[in-house]
């Protein structure tokens, strides 16, 4: 609970990230060098209430983010690099109150976004590409500042259930295609 910075070198051959900084309540920075075969990041930083900013190297085989920053109640940006296997992100940044600034790749594998940007009352706009993704209920819900939304590619999306519900600044949502087999409510 004391750890405030870590340096990492790359780890080539670690696969499993789960809970790697979980509770780390004192963590303010973290340096990651390259990160080439793990496939799990589920609660790797969940509860850093102390962390305010990430930029994390590709993670080219990482497949789940389920809750990876929950929790981070001073995060206030990040930066992911390419995440071209990830395919759940659900509950990825819930609860993140102090984020306003998000830098999102493609997401071509994802099929789950479910809670995403849940309760993230900072987070003022959002650029989604994720083709594939299915499911978008209650994505960005209770997000007070979010007044922008772009919506690139969410081509496969089925429902949106109260995706922006308590989204009282929303202003502007762009979406470039129909959504021919969404139910939105």
């Amino acid at each position: 609970s004391s750890l405030q910075s870590i340096t990492l070198p790359s780890l080539p051959s670690v696969t499993n990230c789960y809970s790697m900084f979980d509770n780390c309540s004192s963590l303010q920075s973290i340096t990651l060098q390259s990160l080439p075969s793990v496939t799990n990041c589920t609660n790797m930083f969940v509860n850093c209430s102390s962390l305010q900013s990430v930029t994390l190297p590709e993670l080219p085989a990482v497949t789940n983010c389920y809750c990876m920053f929950s929790s981070c109640s001073s995060l206030q940006s990040v930066t992911l690099h390419e995440l071209p296997s990830v395919m759940s992100c659900r509950y990825m940044f819930q609860y993140c109150s102090s984020l306003q600034s998000v830098t999102l790749p493609e997401l071509p594998a994802v099929t789950n976004c479910e809670s995403m940007f849940e309760s993230c009352s900072s987070l003022q706009s959002l650029y989604l590409d994720m083709p594939n993704c299915e499911n978008f209920n209650w994505f960005a819900n209770n997000c007070n500042a979010l007044h922008t939304v772009e919506i690139v590619d969410v081509r496969k999306a089925t429902s949106f259930r109260q995706s922006f519900y308590k989204c009282y600044s929303l202003q502007n949502v762009t979406c470039v295609q129909e959504l021919p087999k969404c139910s939105i409510s």
